[in-house]
């Protein structure tokens, strides 16, 4: 650090030690005035970059006056405040001094004992708050170990997961990717069908879902389903943003129950074709894209006694909002904007690309984590046990109390309404 300005007699200016690196305070021997005059001494401690001048405290009698700061045009602004009073032998200095008058003298001293009075004000409040602070940590330390356990989270278990993914396991891989993501999503869900109730699919590109609900919105079937099974999509869009890659391996798993036993085969509808064991389903047509219709009690363990095991309905339109598509070899959801080959090459020509669903902000696939921070009814998931029967869900009561605690809501503990015929009072109960 360059000394300060003219290097003033007595000044108080910081050395560096080339060995250390430490900064002390340290007093300019070469220009150490005659200090047998009983006169107030100026320490200065700090130079504030942002401040062009010295902050400096009055510590007592017997000691230097002058005070600079770092600029020539400030020294004498600073010699004022505490001038006139004289070194004698003095001729560094770029202030005339001259002997202090016994006024001057008084006024200093009284200035000295109200900035003394001042400090030790300032040190007093310090050291009481510091006090205060000590005694609050303890609880501090406690509150933040208990939101780290509130945040923890109970996983579901491989059994658990068939049962919740049973009902779209065997859907067209494009619109599979969209409906996971879109499930962690849950308010978006829930406007998008009422939208699509009121208005169809007039004005979608313009709502400020995600673009996976836009995409799912596009099929009325599936949005309804969503927003109608509110806990189950709350629940699928949960193990979705938690258990990603066992939630891909469930799918699979799923798939080849229902192969095994002969229900998923290619159709007119949908192509089901099989790479490194790993099965994918996409649509057969180039325009259109088919929502299987299936019982998952049984298209996973036998034949149904007529018929077919999956049937479709009407068929819907492939549109650019069919952005994304499952890569079961790593297990992942990923955006393919529709450079490919197999159906995205074959839909590619009759798809009006657009930037709302073609655009490098979805190159990753991100859903929205803080639908783990939903209560979920856990009566409506006991429902879905169409793979395993004896699963329960008592993951899902864990995270709920774990959830409530941190949120300091009361649970009323009582048996849980018995559902009612209509689905919207159902989905809100």
């Amino acid at each position: 650090m360059q000394p300060l300005y003219g290097k003033p007699c007595g000044l108080f200016a910081r050395e560096e030690s080339h060995e250390s690196k430490s900064e002390n305070l340290v007093m300019d021997n070469t220009l150490r005035c005659d200090l047998r005059h009983s006169i107030p001494r100026v320490f200065v401690i700090e130079y504030i970059g942002s401040v062009e001048y010295i902050v400096a405290f009055v510590l007592g009698p017997a000691g230097c006056h002058s005070v600079l700061g770092q600029r020539e045009q400030d020294s004498h602004a600073f010699a004022k405040l505490f001038s006139p009073v004289s070194l004698h032998g003095c001729n560094r200095c770029p202030v005339e001094h001259a002997h202090p008058s016994a006024v001057l003298r008084a006024r200093l001293e009284g200035e000295i004992s109200l900035m003394r009075r001042v400090l030790a004000f300032l040190l007093t409040v310090c050291l009481s708050n510091l006090s205060l602070l000590e005694s609050a940590s303890p609880p501090s330390t406690a509150k933040s170990v208990a939101q780290e356990e509130d945040y923890s989270y109970d996983q579901f278990s491989p059994e658990q997961l068939d049962n919740l993914l049973a009902p779209i396991a065997l859907y067209p891989d494009p619109l599979l990717s969209q409906v996971l993501v879109a499930a962690t999503f849950v308010d978006d869900v829930d406007e998008a069908a009422r939208w699509v109730r009121a208005h169809g699919a007039n004005g979608i590109e313009d709502q400020p879902w995600d673009v996976s609900v836009k995409a799912v919105a596009h099929y009325p079937t599936v949005i309804f389903m969503m927003a109608d099974k509110i806990d189950w999509t709350t629940s699928v869009g949960q193990a979705y943003v938690n258990q990603s890659t066992d939630v891909m391996t469930s799918v699979q798993r799923l798939r080849h129950m229902a192969r095994n036993v002969g229900n998923l085969v290619t159709t007119p509808q949908q192509q089901v074709f099989i790479e490194d064991d790993y099965i994918s389903i996409v649509p057969y047509e180039p325009a259109y894209i088919y929502v299987p219709v299936y019982d998952p009690y049984i298209c996973y363990y036998r034949r149904p006694a007529w018929g077919l095991a999956i049937t479709f309905g009407v068929g819907f339109l492939i549109g650019a909002w069919l952005n994304r598509d499952c890569d079961w070899h790593h297990h992942r959801i990923y955006y393919h904007g529709w450079q490919g080959r197999g159906w995205i090459e074959r839909s590619r020509p009759r798809v009006r690309i657009t930037n709302i669903y073609v655009n490098n902000r979805y190159d990753n696939v991100i859903g929205n984590r803080n639908v783990i921070h939903r209560n979920v009814n856990v009566n409506n998931i006991d429902r879905y046990k169409a793979v395993h029967r004896d699963v329960n869900y008592n993951n899902i009561r864990n995270n709920n109390v774990r959830l409530n605690r941190r949120n300091n809501v009361r649970v009323d503990e009582r048996p849980g309404r018995p559902p009612v015929n209509n689905k919207i009072i159902n989905r809100n109960i």
